[in-house]
């Protein structure tokens, strides 16, 4: 199908290819004029994938495991939204790694978010102890999350987050998995820094200061500060985005 497309589409210029599995060793996707690609498959068996699209702006790829070999060829600052279930990697400590060797071959990307789907805090925390010693940062500008954790595990993800990035934002969905717990927990712990902040040099994430916006149903729209929104917390709607503007 994809050979078909390649073949026969050439002024085709918004691709969306979905799917459970696809089973086959490489992937090619070779279109002039394509401008939008998103790539939807849950497992992906195949070890190289190249994306030949000169025009291609806009690349959302939503994989369990991604290909060792990608290979992005295109004259453009792409966007990319890189979407990563962290309870499909082996070797969380090899996570960094291996996500700057991705990125490597995405040498045109004006803008990273990535959303991370998390079920145990463990995950994170590997990541985090591997980089102890040499701390290193993912170059994230947007981040997207999805957390199944608990509350004990929810207070070390949230430590664990900023260690291994220091995002712009970070959005979160209300009412999908167990994100108002985490929403939670990270008012709460933005507000300790905050507080701290006000009477000493507050270096424990090199955090100058954070807002949140509320975009609730209806067009409803509204930037606070941490300890507004913890007031507001209860009134919190199923499906309405939270995002934490963070500046560094």
């Amino acid at each position: 199908m994809i050979q078909y497309l390649n073949r026969n589409f050439p002024a085709l210029k918004v691709l969306v290819l979905r799917g459970e599995r696809l089973h086959f060793q490489r992937i090619e996707i070779s279109i002039p004029l394509l401008e939008k690609l998103n790539l939807i498959v849950a497992q992906i068996s195949a070890v190289e994938a190249i994306i030949n699209t000169p025009r291609l702006r806009s690349f959302k790829c939503v994989m369990h495991k991604i290909p060792s070999l990608f290979y992005l060829n295109s004259l453009q600052e792409v966007t990319l939204e890189l979407f990563v279930d962290l309870s499909y990697i082996k070797h969380g400590e090899s996570f960094l790694e291996d996500f700057r060797e991705y990125l490597k071959n995405l040498n045109q990307i004006k803008l990273v978010t990535l959303s991370i789907c998390v079920y145990s805090s463990s995950e994170i925390h590997k990541i985090v102890s591997s980089t102890a010693s040499n701390p290193v940062l993912l170059d994230i500008s947007h981040l997207k999350l999805e957390t199944f954790t608990r509350e004990k595990e929810s207070h070390a993800l949230v430590d664990g987050l900023f260690c291994i990035c220091r995002p712009e934002s970070l959005l979160l969905v209300s009412g999908c998995a167990r994100n108002d717990e985490f929403i939670k927990n990270l008012c709460e712990k933005l507000v300790q820094i905050e507080n701290a902040a006000t009477h000493a040099n507050c270096g424990q994430h090199h955090l100058k200061g954070v807002k949140i916006q509320h975009c609730g149903r209806k067009g409803y729209n509204k930037i606070r500060t941490c300890e507004a929104f913890l007031d507001s917390l209860q009134t919190l709607e199923p499906k309405e985005k939270i995002r934490f503007l963070f500046e560094w």
